[in-house]
Protein backbone atom coordinates (compact mmCIF):
# COMPACT_ATOMS: atom_id res chain seq x y z
CA UNK A 1 0.00 0.00 0.00
CA UNK A 2 2.97 1.87 0.68
CA UNK A 3 4.60 1.48 -2.53
CA UNK A 4 1.63 2.47 -3.94
CA UNK A 5 0.71 5.88 -2.28
CA UNK A 6 4.20 6.37 -3.44
CA UNK A 7 5.51 6.75 0.45
CA UNK A 8 9.08 5.07 1.64
CA UNK A 9 8.83 2.15 3.15
CA UNK A 10 9.30 3.07 6.99
CA UNK A 11 7.08 3.24 9.92
CA UNK A 12 4.24 6.05 9.34
CA UNK A 13 2.16 7.87 11.71
CA UNK A 14 -0.41 9.49 10.67
CA UNK A 15 -3.65 10.99 12.73
CA UNK A 16 -6.15 12.52 10.67
CA UNK A 17 -9.19 13.78 11.83
CA UNK A 18 -11.50 12.35 9.32
CA UNK A 19 -11.49 9.44 6.87
CA UNK A 20 -13.21 10.78 3.98
CA UNK A 21 -15.63 8.90 1.52
CA UNK A 22 -15.96 11.76 -0.44
CA UNK A 23 -14.15 11.49 -3.97
CA UNK A 24 -12.29 14.13 -6.06
CA UNK A 25 -14.07 16.63 -7.32
CA UNK A 26 -12.10 17.94 -9.99
CA UNK A 27 -12.92 18.22 -13.69
CA UNK A 28 -11.07 15.97 -14.78
CA UNK A 29 -12.05 12.71 -12.01
CA UNK A 30 -15.13 13.36 -11.67
CA UNK A 31 -17.45 15.31 -13.77
CA UNK A 32 -20.90 14.21 -11.92
CA UNK A 33 -19.85 16.85 -9.06
CA UNK A 34 -20.54 20.70 -11.27
CA UNK A 35 -19.43 24.00 -9.08
CA UNK A 36 -21.26 25.91 -11.25
CA UNK A 37 -24.98 25.49 -12.70
CA UNK A 38 -25.66 23.42 -15.37
CA UNK A 39 -29.28 22.56 -15.96
CA UNK A 40 -30.18 24.29 -12.62
CA UNK A 41 -28.25 21.92 -10.58
CA UNK A 42 -25.12 22.73 -8.32
CA UNK A 43 -23.11 20.84 -5.20
CA UNK A 44 -21.74 22.64 -2.47
CA UNK A 45 -19.67 21.06 0.58
CA UNK A 46 -22.17 20.69 3.72
CA UNK A 47 -20.76 20.73 7.25
CA UNK A 48 -22.84 19.51 10.13
CA UNK A 49 -22.97 21.89 12.47
CA UNK A 50 -23.39 19.82 15.85
CA UNK A 51 -21.58 16.20 14.04
CA UNK A 52 -18.69 18.12 12.20
CA UNK A 53 -19.58 16.21 9.84
CA UNK A 54 -18.71 16.37 5.81
CA UNK A 55 -20.97 16.04 2.77
CA UNK A 56 -21.93 17.23 -0.75
CA UNK A 57 -25.24 17.96 -1.40
CA UNK A 58 -26.58 18.70 -4.62
CA UNK A 59 -28.89 22.09 -4.87
CA UNK A 60 -31.21 22.30 -7.54
CA UNK A 61 -34.30 24.37 -8.31
CA UNK A 62 -37.17 23.22 -6.80
CA UNK A 63 -39.75 22.11 -9.36
CA UNK A 64 -42.83 24.15 -7.84
CA UNK A 65 -41.48 27.75 -6.61
CA UNK A 66 -41.91 28.62 -3.38
CA UNK A 67 -43.92 31.91 -3.12
CA UNK A 68 -44.06 32.64 0.28
CA UNK A 69 -44.20 36.53 0.59
CA UNK A 70 -42.69 37.92 4.34
CA UNK A 71 -42.88 41.37 4.94
CA UNK A 72 -39.74 43.30 5.65
CA UNK A 73 -41.49 46.03 7.50
CA UNK A 74 -44.94 45.10 9.18
CA UNK A 75 -47.15 48.90 9.94
CA UNK A 76 -50.00 48.71 12.40
CA UNK A 77 -53.56 49.17 10.52
CA UNK A 78 -54.74 52.95 10.20
CA UNK A 79 -57.94 52.33 12.57
CA UNK A 80 -55.91 50.81 14.98
CA UNK A 81 -53.63 53.45 15.12
CA UNK A 82 -56.82 56.13 14.82
CA UNK A 83 -57.98 54.41 17.66
CA UNK A 84 -54.81 54.27 19.56
CA UNK A 85 -54.63 58.00 19.39
CA UNK A 86 -58.27 58.53 20.38
CA UNK A 87 -57.66 56.08 23.37
CA UNK A 88 -54.73 57.99 25.22
CA UNK A 89 -56.78 61.84 24.48
CA UNK A 90 -58.84 60.35 27.15
CA UNK A 91 -56.73 59.36 29.44
CA UNK A 92 -55.94 61.54 32.36
CA UNK A 93 -51.93 62.06 31.68
CA UNK A 94 -50.97 63.86 28.64
CA UNK A 95 -49.72 61.83 25.91
CA UNK A 96 -46.02 62.85 26.23
CA UNK A 97 -45.96 61.69 29.87
CA UNK A 98 -47.66 58.33 28.75
CA UNK A 99 -44.70 58.00 26.16
CA UNK A 100 -41.78 58.51 29.51
CA UNK A 101 -43.79 55.66 30.83
CA UNK A 102 -44.12 53.35 27.42
CA UNK A 103 -39.90 54.07 27.15
CA UNK A 104 -39.11 52.98 31.08
CA UNK A 105 -41.60 49.96 30.66
CA UNK A 106 -39.26 48.93 27.18
CA UNK A 107 -36.57 48.82 28.82
CA UNK A 108 -37.82 46.56 31.78
CA UNK A 109 -39.04 44.27 28.81
CA UNK A 110 -35.79 44.43 27.08
CA UNK A 111 -34.21 43.06 30.23
CA UNK A 112 -36.64 41.14 31.18
CA UNK A 113 -36.22 37.09 31.55
CA UNK A 114 -38.10 34.14 31.74
CA UNK A 115 -38.87 32.80 35.33
CA UNK A 116 -36.82 30.21 36.79
CA UNK A 117 -38.17 26.80 37.84
CA UNK A 118 -38.79 26.08 41.65
CA UNK A 119 -36.30 23.23 41.40
CA UNK A 120 -33.66 26.05 39.85
CA UNK A 121 -34.10 28.96 42.57
CA UNK A 122 -33.87 25.73 45.67
CA UNK A 123 -30.95 25.19 44.09
CA UNK A 124 -29.27 28.76 44.21
CA UNK A 125 -30.87 29.71 47.30
CA UNK A 126 -29.03 26.50 48.60
CA UNK A 127 -25.85 27.85 47.42
CA UNK A 128 -26.28 31.42 48.70
CA UNK A 129 -26.56 29.65 52.13
CA UNK A 130 -23.80 27.63 51.57
CA UNK A 131 -21.77 30.92 50.85
CA UNK A 132 -22.75 33.09 53.72
CA UNK A 133 -22.21 30.09 55.79
CA UNK A 134 -18.72 30.52 55.29
CA UNK A 135 -18.61 34.19 55.20
CA UNK A 136 -20.13 34.17 59.02
CA UNK A 137 -18.18 33.23 62.05
CA UNK A 138 -20.57 33.49 64.68
CA UNK A 139 -22.02 30.31 66.19
CA UNK A 140 -25.30 31.39 66.45
CA UNK A 141 -25.98 32.04 62.91
CA UNK A 142 -24.26 28.84 61.88
CA UNK A 143 -26.53 27.12 64.06
CA UNK A 144 -29.62 28.55 63.05
CA UNK A 145 -28.44 27.52 59.03
CA UNK A 146 -28.39 24.04 60.47
CA UNK A 147 -31.55 23.73 61.28
CA UNK A 148 -34.08 22.56 58.54
CA UNK A 149 -37.15 24.18 60.31
CA UNK A 150 -37.95 27.03 58.42
CA UNK A 151 -39.76 28.69 61.48
CA UNK A 152 -36.31 28.67 63.24
CA UNK A 153 -34.31 31.23 60.26
CA UNK A 154 -33.28 34.14 61.14
CA UNK A 155 -35.13 36.67 59.21
CA UNK A 156 -32.10 38.59 58.90
CA UNK A 157 -30.23 36.06 56.73
CA UNK A 158 -33.13 34.96 54.85
CA UNK A 159 -32.99 38.79 53.58
CA UNK A 160 -29.42 38.94 52.70
CA UNK A 161 -30.30 35.73 50.53
CA UNK A 162 -33.31 37.36 49.15
CA UNK A 163 -31.64 40.01 48.14
CA UNK A 164 -28.44 37.93 46.51
CA UNK A 165 -31.23 36.39 44.40
CA UNK A 166 -33.24 39.77 42.96
CA UNK A 167 -29.56 40.53 41.48
CA UNK A 168 -29.37 37.06 39.89
CA UNK A 169 -33.47 37.56 37.94
CA UNK A 170 -35.38 35.25 40.36
CA UNK A 171 -37.53 37.65 41.45
CA UNK A 172 -39.65 37.57 38.03
CA UNK A 173 -43.33 38.46 38.72
CA UNK A 174 -46.11 39.51 36.22
CA UNK A 175 -46.92 43.10 35.31
CA UNK A 176 -49.01 44.28 37.57
CA UNK A 177 -51.31 46.70 35.07
CA UNK A 178 -54.64 48.49 37.39
CA UNK A 179 -55.16 51.56 36.04
CA UNK A 180 -56.34 53.25 32.35
CA UNK A 181 -53.20 54.86 32.29
CA UNK A 182 -50.73 51.88 33.15
CA UNK A 183 -52.89 50.23 29.87
CA UNK A 184 -52.02 53.08 27.60
CA UNK A 185 -48.08 53.06 28.61
CA UNK A 186 -47.97 49.40 27.44
CA UNK A 187 -49.82 49.80 24.35
CA UNK A 188 -47.32 52.74 23.43
CA UNK A 189 -44.36 49.91 23.75
CA UNK A 190 -46.25 46.79 22.57
CA UNK A 191 -48.97 47.47 20.13
CA UNK A 192 -46.56 47.90 17.30
CA UNK A 193 -43.96 45.21 18.30
CA UNK A 194 -46.78 42.55 19.43
CA UNK A 195 -48.60 42.97 16.09
CA UNK A 196 -45.40 42.29 13.72
CA UNK A 197 -44.58 39.26 15.54
CA UNK A 198 -48.42 38.00 15.10
CA UNK A 199 -48.28 39.25 11.81
CA UNK A 200 -45.06 37.35 10.58
CA UNK A 201 -46.27 34.39 12.21
CA UNK A 202 -49.47 34.78 9.68
CA UNK A 203 -47.45 35.51 6.91
CA UNK A 204 -46.48 31.33 6.78
CA UNK A 205 -49.86 30.66 5.79
CA UNK A 206 -48.97 33.13 2.40
CA UNK A 207 -50.26 31.09 -0.63
CA UNK A 208 -52.24 28.36 1.19
CA UNK A 209 -55.90 28.55 1.05
CA UNK A 210 -55.79 28.00 5.05
CA UNK A 211 -58.87 30.48 6.72
CA UNK A 212 -60.02 30.31 10.17
CA UNK A 213 -63.59 30.90 11.07
CA UNK A 214 -63.53 31.14 14.83
CA UNK A 215 -60.16 32.39 16.95
CA UNK A 216 -59.13 32.13 20.41
CA UNK A 217 -56.87 34.46 21.55
CA UNK A 218 -55.86 33.76 25.26
CA UNK A 219 -53.57 36.66 26.98
CA UNK A 220 -54.99 39.06 24.29
CA UNK A 221 -53.49 41.92 26.00
CA UNK A 222 -54.48 45.56 23.89
CA UNK A 223 -55.34 43.35 20.93
CA UNK A 224 -52.69 43.32 18.53
CA UNK A 225 -53.39 39.64 17.56
CA UNK A 226 -56.67 40.95 16.43
CA UNK A 227 -54.92 43.57 14.36
CA UNK A 228 -53.06 40.90 12.87
CA UNK A 229 -55.83 38.50 11.82
CA UNK A 230 -58.19 40.53 11.04
CA UNK A 231 -55.97 42.06 8.54
CA UNK A 232 -54.89 38.73 6.95
CA UNK A 233 -57.96 36.86 7.23
CA UNK A 234 -60.70 39.90 7.17
CA UNK A 235 -64.79 39.12 7.24
CA UNK A 236 -63.53 35.26 7.19
CA UNK A 237 -63.21 35.10 10.53
CA UNK A 238 -66.86 35.08 12.32
CA UNK A 239 -65.89 35.07 15.99
CA UNK A 240 -62.78 35.94 17.64
CA UNK A 241 -62.74 35.35 21.48
CA UNK A 242 -60.44 37.37 23.09
CA UNK A 243 -59.23 36.34 26.90
CA UNK A 244 -57.76 38.42 29.07
CA UNK A 245 -57.99 38.08 32.99
CA UNK A 246 -57.09 41.67 33.27
CA UNK A 247 -60.24 44.17 33.01
CA UNK A 248 -58.12 47.22 32.38
CA UNK A 249 -56.43 45.45 29.56
CA UNK A 250 -60.06 44.53 27.96
CA UNK A 251 -61.18 47.60 28.05
CA UNK A 252 -58.31 49.20 26.68
CA UNK A 253 -58.62 46.54 23.61
CA UNK A 254 -61.99 48.04 22.95
CA UNK A 255 -60.88 51.90 23.62
CA UNK A 256 -58.56 51.29 20.42
CA UNK A 257 -61.49 49.33 18.63
CA UNK A 258 -63.36 52.03 18.44
CA UNK A 259 -64.39 54.57 15.91
CA UNK A 260 -64.43 58.26 15.75
CA UNK A 261 -68.28 57.95 16.78
CA UNK A 262 -67.41 55.76 19.74
CA UNK A 263 -68.74 52.59 18.76
CA UNK A 264 -67.00 49.38 18.16
CA UNK A 265 -65.59 48.57 14.54
CA UNK A 266 -66.20 45.12 14.43
CA UNK A 267 -69.28 42.88 15.77
CA UNK A 268 -67.67 39.40 15.50
CA UNK A 269 -65.73 40.23 18.83
CA UNK A 270 -66.42 38.94 22.24
CA UNK A 271 -64.10 39.53 25.31
CA UNK A 272 -63.90 37.48 28.45
CA UNK A 273 -61.89 37.40 31.60
CA UNK A 274 -61.04 33.34 31.62
CA UNK A 275 -61.75 30.32 29.26
CA UNK A 276 -65.22 29.73 27.86
CA UNK A 277 -66.65 26.84 30.12
CA UNK A 278 -67.51 23.65 29.27
CA UNK A 279 -70.82 22.81 27.60
CA UNK A 280 -73.73 21.91 29.92
CA UNK A 281 -74.13 18.62 28.90
CA UNK A 282 -70.53 17.18 29.73
CA UNK A 283 -71.41 18.68 33.37
CA UNK A 284 -75.14 16.66 33.20
CA UNK A 285 -73.22 13.21 32.06
CA UNK A 286 -70.62 13.96 34.68
CA UNK A 287 -72.71 14.16 37.68
CA UNK A 288 -74.84 10.72 36.10
CA UNK A 289 -72.01 8.66 35.63
CA UNK A 290 -71.02 9.85 39.41
CA UNK A 291 -73.04 6.96 41.57
CA UNK A 292 -72.43 5.87 44.94
CA UNK A 293 -71.34 2.43 43.18
CA UNK A 294 -68.52 4.32 41.47
CA UNK A 295 -67.28 6.78 44.25
CA UNK A 296 -66.87 3.16 45.85
CA UNK A 297 -64.66 1.78 43.39
CA UNK A 298 -62.23 5.28 43.45
CA UNK A 299 -61.80 5.21 47.06
CA UNK A 300 -61.09 1.53 47.35
CA UNK A 301 -57.61 1.60 48.57
CA UNK A 302 -57.32 -2.34 47.92
CA UNK A 303 -57.88 -1.92 44.33
CA UNK A 304 -54.42 -1.30 41.96
CA UNK A 305 -55.23 1.65 39.67
CA UNK A 306 -55.47 -0.70 36.80
CA UNK A 307 -58.43 -2.32 38.50
CA UNK A 308 -59.76 0.49 39.42
CA UNK A 309 -59.63 1.64 35.62
CA UNK A 310 -60.86 -1.14 34.36
CA UNK A 311 -64.20 -1.46 36.86
CA UNK A 312 -65.24 2.59 36.28
CA UNK A 313 -64.81 1.73 32.44
CA UNK A 314 -66.95 -1.05 32.60
CA UNK A 315 -69.68 0.97 34.07
CA UNK A 316 -69.65 3.33 31.31
CA UNK A 317 -72.60 3.12 29.23
CA UNK A 318 -71.83 1.52 25.66
CA UNK A 319 -73.59 4.51 23.87
CA UNK A 320 -70.36 6.63 25.04
CA UNK A 321 -67.37 6.24 23.09
CA UNK A 322 -64.22 7.10 25.15
CA UNK A 323 -61.27 8.51 23.05
CA UNK A 324 -58.04 6.27 23.08
CA UNK A 325 -55.68 8.69 21.47
CA UNK A 326 -55.26 12.18 20.92
CA UNK A 327 -55.68 13.44 17.40
CA UNK A 328 -52.46 13.17 15.39
CA UNK A 329 -50.44 16.48 14.39
CA UNK A 330 -47.29 17.90 12.85
CA UNK A 331 -45.26 20.97 13.15
CA UNK A 332 -46.63 23.65 10.35
CA UNK A 333 -44.01 26.01 10.87
CA UNK A 334 -40.85 26.93 11.34
CA UNK A 335 -39.46 22.82 11.82
CA UNK A 336 -39.32 21.44 8.86
CA UNK A 337 -39.40 17.96 10.88
CA UNK A 338 -41.20 16.35 13.80
CA UNK A 339 -38.06 14.87 15.42
CA UNK A 340 -36.48 16.62 18.95
CA UNK A 341 -34.86 19.67 18.12
CA UNK A 342 -31.31 19.62 17.49
CA UNK A 343 -30.47 23.32 19.19
CA UNK A 344 -32.82 21.81 22.23
CA UNK A 345 -30.01 23.05 25.29
CA UNK A 346 -28.25 25.45 23.19
CA UNK A 347 -30.08 28.04 22.08
CA UNK A 348 -33.74 29.08 20.86
CA UNK A 349 -34.47 29.16 16.99
CA UNK A 350 -35.55 33.01 16.64
CA UNK A 351 -36.78 34.88 13.89
CA UNK A 352 -36.04 38.66 13.16
CA UNK A 353 -39.05 41.24 12.65
CA UNK A 354 -39.04 44.61 11.51
CA UNK A 355 -41.86 47.05 12.31
CA UNK A 356 -42.83 50.90 12.11
CA UNK A 357 -42.31 52.98 15.42
CA UNK A 358 -45.56 54.44 17.17
CA UNK A 359 -44.98 57.81 19.30
CA UNK A 360 -47.03 59.88 21.34
CA UNK A 361 -44.30 62.57 21.90
CA UNK A 362 -43.02 63.30 17.90
CA UNK A 363 -39.54 62.20 19.25
CA UNK A 364 -36.89 59.52 18.32
CA UNK A 365 -36.32 56.75 20.62
CA UNK A 366 -32.18 55.25 21.16
CA UNK A 367 -33.76 51.58 19.66
CA UNK A 368 -35.61 53.58 16.71
CA UNK A 369 -33.44 53.34 12.91
CA UNK A 370 -34.89 54.90 10.18
CA UNK A 371 -38.36 54.97 11.27
CA UNK A 372 -38.23 51.88 12.76
CA UNK A 373 -36.93 49.10 15.18
CA UNK A 374 -36.09 45.35 14.99
CA UNK A 375 -36.64 42.04 17.65
CA UNK A 376 -36.59 38.90 17.62
CA UNK A 377 -39.06 36.02 18.50
CA UNK A 378 -39.45 32.49 18.33
CA UNK A 379 -42.65 30.80 17.41
CA UNK A 380 -44.28 27.08 16.59
CA UNK A 381 -47.08 26.22 14.40
CA UNK A 382 -48.95 22.72 14.97
CA UNK A 383 -51.08 21.48 12.05
CA UNK A 384 -53.82 19.43 13.10
CA UNK A 385 -52.75 16.19 10.90
CA UNK A 386 -49.97 13.92 9.63
CA UNK A 387 -47.45 15.12 7.47
CA UNK A 388 -47.49 15.36 3.87
CA UNK A 389 -45.44 12.86 2.31
CA UNK A 390 -43.52 15.40 0.30
CA UNK A 391 -40.05 16.78 1.12
CA UNK A 392 -40.50 19.80 3.57
CA UNK A 393 -38.08 22.62 2.54
CA UNK A 394 -35.47 23.45 4.76
CA UNK A 395 -35.38 26.64 7.17
CA UNK A 396 -32.49 29.28 7.25
CA UNK A 397 -31.52 29.98 10.98
CA UNK A 398 -28.95 32.72 9.89
CA UNK A 399 -27.58 33.73 6.52
CA UNK A 400 -24.53 35.46 6.55
CA UNK A 401 -23.55 37.89 3.56
CA UNK A 402 -19.45 37.82 1.90
CA UNK A 403 -17.90 39.03 -0.70
CA UNK A 404 -18.54 36.68 -3.82
CA UNK A 405 -20.79 34.20 -1.71
CA UNK A 406 -23.65 33.57 1.08
CA UNK A 407 -23.69 31.19 4.26
CA UNK A 408 -26.55 29.49 5.05
CA UNK A 409 -27.23 27.64 8.60
CA UNK A 410 -30.06 25.13 7.51
CA UNK A 411 -32.30 23.18 9.78
CA UNK A 412 -33.26 19.96 7.64
CA UNK A 413 -35.51 17.57 7.87
CA UNK A 414 -33.09 14.81 8.43
CA UNK A 415 -29.87 15.51 8.70
CA UNK A 416 -29.75 18.12 11.18
CA UNK A 417 -28.32 21.32 11.07
CA UNK A 418 -26.31 21.79 8.15
CA UNK A 419 -24.05 24.88 7.29
CA UNK A 420 -23.77 25.09 3.25
CA UNK A 421 -21.52 28.15 1.40
CA UNK A 422 -23.02 28.73 -1.77
CA UNK A 423 -20.60 30.54 -4.34
CA UNK A 424 -21.63 34.17 -6.96
CA UNK A 425 -20.69 31.17 -9.68
CA UNK A 426 -24.06 29.07 -9.04
CA UNK A 427 -25.60 32.02 -10.83
CA UNK A 428 -29.65 31.74 -10.41
CA UNK A 429 -29.17 29.65 -7.34
CA UNK A 430 -26.91 32.48 -5.49
CA UNK A 431 -29.72 34.90 -6.81
CA UNK A 432 -32.71 33.28 -5.24
CA UNK A 433 -30.44 32.51 -1.88
CA UNK A 434 -28.84 35.82 -1.26
CA UNK A 435 -32.49 37.53 -1.14
CA UNK A 436 -33.42 35.56 1.68
CA UNK A 437 -33.39 36.00 5.17
CA UNK A 438 -33.06 34.77 8.97
CA UNK A 439 -36.08 32.31 9.27
CA UNK A 440 -37.09 31.98 5.98
CA UNK A 441 -37.75 28.92 3.64
CA UNK A 442 -34.40 27.76 1.81
CA UNK A 443 -35.32 28.43 -1.87
CA UNK A 444 -33.60 25.37 -3.25
CA UNK A 445 -34.23 21.79 -2.74
CA UNK A 446 -31.38 20.06 -1.36
CA UNK A 447 -30.40 16.14 -1.13
CA UNK A 448 -27.17 14.72 0.21
CA UNK A 449 -24.61 13.07 -2.35
CA UNK A 450 -21.45 11.91 -0.57
CA UNK A 451 -21.21 11.63 3.32
CA UNK A 452 -17.76 11.79 5.33
CA UNK A 453 -16.86 9.45 7.80
CA UNK A 454 -15.38 11.36 11.60
CA UNK A 455 -12.32 9.45 12.78
CA UNK A 456 -11.43 10.27 16.39
CA UNK A 457 -9.19 8.07 16.56
CA UNK A 458 -5.46 7.87 16.23
CA UNK A 459 -4.15 5.55 13.05
CA UNK A 460 -1.07 4.23 13.11
CA UNK A 461 0.80 2.84 9.94
CA UNK A 462 4.09 0.46 10.59
CA UNK A 463 5.77 -1.46 8.14
CA UNK A 464 6.83 -4.68 9.34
Amino acid sequence: MLRTLGLPQCSVVCRPRFLATLPSTSRGENNELNRTVIDGVAHVTSLNIMTRERSVVRLKLPELQRVRKIRREFVVPEPAVAGLRNALISCERSPKQLQHEADQLSDILAQRRFPAPPSVVREARNKIKEMIKKQQEDEDISGLIKDDDDSRINYKLRNEVDKILKKRNFNWKPLDLETKEAAAAYALSRLAPNYAEIARVLDEFDGHSFSPSTVLDYGSGIGAGFWAVNERFGSGVKDYCMVDPSPVMTQFAMDIMRGDSGNLLFRNVSFRRHLVPSLRTKYDLENDLMSDRIDAVLRDRDLSDFERFSLVRDMVPPEIQLPTALDPATVFAPCPHDLGCPKLGLSACTVPVRWRVIRADGRRSHREKSGSETGKFSFIVLEKALRHPQASAARILQIKHSNGHVTCDLCTEFKGLQRVAISKRAGELYQRTRSRRDGELFPLDVKTVYVTEICDENIEVIHI
